[in-house]
């Protein structure tokens, strides 16, 4: 365990990736903004949701002749790129 940990009431981190200089696990700073993102994630998610819902209506709209279908709307490079961050996201392959 961790010297730290019972300190900080904490478990111990194992850092398993390289550090860019060190080579051995990650920063505190690298570790905190990872934190960070993990606790927004959940309102990323959902305003990438509406993000992409607000793309695609203003696609069909501008453009009617070019993104009639769904398949049209995905097929753009915006909203594939968008899918394919929302599948990572809720953990499907």
């Amino acid at each position: 365990m961790s010297k730290h940990s019972d300190k900080y009431n904490a478990l111990p981190l194992d850092q398993r990736d390289p550090h860019p200089s060190l080579g051995c696990g990650v920063t505190a700073e690298q570790a905190l903004e990872r934190a960070m993102v993990m606790a927004a994630a959940p309102e990323l998610l959902e305003a990438l949701v509406e993000a992409r819902k607000v793309l695609s209506a203003t696609l069909r709209y501008a453009a009617p002749d070019f993104f009639e279908t769904d398949a049209d709307v995905a097929g753009h490079v915006t909203i594939s790129r968008i899918d394919s961050a929302i599948t990572k996201a809720r953990g499907s392959p």
